[in-house]
């Protein structure tokens, strides 16, 4: 299971630098891109505390 070290980001999606002439497509697909990026990494957690929850409950069995 890979997952960013707690603290780090899993894209550097944030240092994006927000154009003044960018057009509402463009800032649309960002804001889309950035999305995803904060699911994935949900999803990513969700997933270990489950791995770590299953790992747990094998040592109580």
């Amino acid at each position: 299971l890979s997952t960013p070290v707690k603290g780090e980001k899993a894209e550097n999606v944030d240092d994006i630098e927000e154009d003044a002439d960018e057009s509402a497509s463009q800032s649309l697909a960002r804001l889309y891109q950035k999305q995803l990026v904060r699911i994935t990494v949900a999803k990513t957690n969700q997933e270990e505390i489950l791995c770590w929850y299953k790992y747990a409950e094998g040592f109580e069995k």
